[in-house]
């Protein structure tokens, strides 16, 4: 709005003008977490800075100074915060919503709290304080830091405090997670302050140290890759994958050495008893990632030989240690130096879960980058705020089905209750085990899991509506729990999910785009329809991506064109569930409800005599070509292109099976030409933009195109074997 453009330039440059002055001291023999947690007492008890922000470099110092602080802010009516990135998604985002409610600069609450954080706040995070007390840290993460402080610049008064100890600036200091970074930076603000000991960190009034300076100042950076043409062109072969096919990682986090830690791995917990239980629970409902903590590897596997090392049943510290090495020197960013583990091995502590669900028991010794491994929550490790290390000694709550619920929109219980055994009374987990029986566990274990009365509604609701179940037994054969595969409407998973809760059902609209589409529905969606609507959707999508005027034509053509294919017998028997002779007649469809399952999918392509390898798009390409639209085009072979790679075949040849008699070299040559003229950026823009357009029309489609429980495949199948028996 112009009217509003001279406010806005004032209100910026008062922004920039506010003074942000930091006091700089040495902690001398006490560490820095311990001077930070002593000042932030020191405010609390002064009581005139409402919104008091704790900034520190490791996960095992926040940790210090949370736990400092805690029950002051408690005592003199300051709510006390915990955020870190090694925590589990699920709860980060609840504590996340909460604190970002309070502390946003245009938030009119009059509540006080004392938020305690390591690096993850220092970017993405849309937060202000009234006071900050940070630990030194190297040049750019101090100014992110100060960049939380008094943010818009509408407090009168701020202060700062940044507090170094002789592991931070020391002569032989050179800690794992900034190298000497720190040092260097602190030399320089020592310098700077003089005899005052205080620096301005306000936007116009601080001095940035020589260009010469910054880079010893700096965050250390891992080195970057160059990324050569050949592998673009490897990347842009997806099908079959170009050989050799470059490490993606590589140029999205950098070079790593041998001192820098590798790749993460997740940690989940679930309850149970030993590790067949928790095995089990993976079964059921496979680890999600909104219920798993990122670690480094070597942390993980000191964490389990600390694990393995201590009397969980007494409580003992790991080994006698006093510090916890799995979590003092962990910090939130990438690259961090690697302190190795003793490399011994353990006895399965943990199970790891592998492709397709696969479950496998693993010592300390056996994790891997990469793993996704499961460990009992009596093991400890992790709270509400996240990782604890050997120092949790306290059961971790298994939050699995919560994320089952928004991350996937689908529902499992446990016929013991697990978990959420508190919902009901154990009346009714007895009642509930004692009805799902092995004649009804299969067809009409919904129905028996509706009828328990004390469970509730909206689980009943769930299991009521059938679909299909994923039946998960011990191995004495008794049932361990059922999941429902029926994907879930937002409104019904809110419903669910609060029985457990409250807190978690408020991030279902967060997650629900992910999944809301795909529910199990009997509409279909006639070829016209579908084709009209993805068309118009590509047109609005390229126009707002910034395509040119032709290259925006070619995508409206495309899309026109991309599913033109499915007009054959062959795919209409498939998507109506029935053969080709009994196609005739019956409307041309491009979306039915099903096949719902690979099973189904089998069942409707021997019925349909579709060979394997068969594609869509392939005959797409072929019917697009004798279309006038596209023979006139500018560009034919570019809208050819986008109708065969829609799916993502065809670059730069199609499975086997597609072509009728071999590799078809029209495709192929084409292929080269578009490569040529157009690189890898360009067609990746244009695919992306179609292939968004496919997808979101798709979705839509679901969610208008009406539910229920069996599929027009399905349906199409019974009548076929009806026939059969006859």
């Amino acid at each position: 709005n112009p009217d509003q453009k001279p406010a806005m330039i004032e209100d910026m440059g008062e922004r920039m003008s506010k003074s942000k002055t930091a006091t700089i001291e040495v902690s001398g023999r006490r560490r820095s977490p311990a001077a930070l947690a002593k000042h932030a007492k020191t405010i609390m008890v002064e009581g005139n800075m409402r919104r008091i922000g704790v900034v520190v470099n490791t996960v095992g110092a926040a940790r210090e100074v949370f736990n400092n602080v805690r029950a002051d802010a408690e005592r003199l009516g300051y709510e006390a915060r915990l955020l870190t990135g090694r925590s589990r998604p699920l709860c980060k985002d609840i504590l996340t919503e909460c604190i970002s409610k309070s502390l946003r600069p245009d938030s009119d609450t009059r509540m006080k709290s004392v938020t305690v954080s390591t690096q993850c706040i220092e970017a993405g995070a849309d937060i202000t304080f009234d006071a900050l007390l940070t630990q030194a840290a190297p040049l750019d993460s101090l100014l992110q830091r100060f960049g939380r402080l008094n943010r818009i610049g509408n407090g009168d008064d701020s202060t700062a405090v940044i507090v170094a100890d002789d592991r931070d600036v020391g002569e032989d200091a050179d800690d794992p997670v900034y190298g000497t970074a720190t040092k260097a930076t602190w030399s320089w603000l020592v310098e700077v302050a003089g005899d005052s000991k205080m620096i301005d960190f306000g936007v116009k009034l601080f001095q940035m140290p020589p260009d010469s300076m910054i880079e010893e100042m700096s965050s250390p950076k891992r080195a970057a890759v160059t990324l050569l043409p050949a592998y673009l062109k490897a990347w842009h072969k997806t099908r079959p994958p170009g050989s050799p096919d470059p490490e993606v990682a590589l140029f999205l986090h950098g070079l790593p050495d041998r001192s820098t830690s590798p790749a993460d791995v997740r940690v989940v917990w679930r309850q149970g008893e030993d590790l067949d239980e928790v095995g089990m629970s993976a079964n059921l409902i496979p680890p999600s990632a909104l219920e798993a903590i990122e670690m480094p590897v070597w942390h993980v596997r000191k964490w389990l030989e600390g694990l393995h090392g201590r009397d969980i049943a007494d409580g003992g510290a790991s080994n006698g240690r006093k510090s916890d090495p799995s979590v003092d020197d962990l910090a939130d960013i990438e690259g961090q130096r690697v302190t190795q583990g003793s490399g011994q091995n353990t006895p399965a502590i943990a199970v790891r879960v592998g492709n397709r669900g696969r479950i496998q028991r693993v010592g300390a010794s056996d994790i891997r980058p990469g793993d996704t491994i499961v460990v009992p929550s009596s093991r400890g490790g992790c709270d509400d705020y996240g990782w604890t290390g050997t120092e949790g000694l306290c059961p971790v709550d298994d939050i699995s089905m919560q994320a089952h619920l928004v991350q996937r929109g689908k529902m499992a219980i446990w016929i013991d209750g697990g978990p959420v055994k508190d919902i009901a009374s154990d009346a009714t987990w007895h009642e509930l085990r004692d009805a799902v029986t092995d004649e009804n566990r299969n067809a009409k274990v919904g129905m028996v899991v509706a009828g328990i009365e004390g469970l509730p509604d909206a689980w009943r609701q769930i299991a009521r509506r059938g679909g299909k179940t994923n039946v998960v037994k011990r191995r004495d054969g008794t049932l361990y729990g059922i999941e429902f595969k029926t994907v879930l409407e937002s409104d019904l998973c809110r419903n669910a999910t609060e029985h457990i809760s409250e807190d978690a059902a408020g991030l279902v609209a967060d997650y629900s785009r992910g999944w809301d589409g795909k529910q199990d529905w009997t509409g279909t969606v006639t070829l016209d329809e579908h084709l009209t609507g993805v068309m118009k959707m590509a047109e609005e999508f390229a126009r707002k991506s910034g395509l040119s005027e032709n290259d925006a034509a070619a995508v409206r053509i495309a899309a026109k064109f991309h599913d033109i294919g499915k007009r054959e017998k062959i795919m209409q028997a498939v998507l109506h569930g029935t053969t080709q002779e009994r196609v005739e007649g019956m409307d041309i469809i491009a979306k039915s409800a099903g096949p719902t399952d690979r099973q189904e999918m089998r069942e409707c392509r021997r019925l349909a005599r579709m060979h394997k390898g068969y594609r869509h798009e392939w005959r797409s390409v072929l019917s697009a070509m004798e279309e006038n639209e596209v023979k006139n085009a500018a560009d034919g072979d570019l809208i050819l292109w986008l109708i065969g790679t829609h799916h993502g075949y065809g670059r730069p040849v199609f499975p086997s099976g597609a072509w009728t008699d071999g590799i078809d070299p029209r495709w192929c040559s084409l292929a080269v030409r578009v490569y040529a003229r157009h690189g890898p950026w360009k067609l990746a823009h244009m695919e992306a933009v179609l292939r968004l357009a496919d997808g979101r029309r798709s979705a839509e489609e679901r969610i208008n195109g009406g539910r229920g429980a069996e599929s027009r495949a399905a349906r199409g199948l019974a009548r076929a074997a009806g026939r059969g028996k006859r």
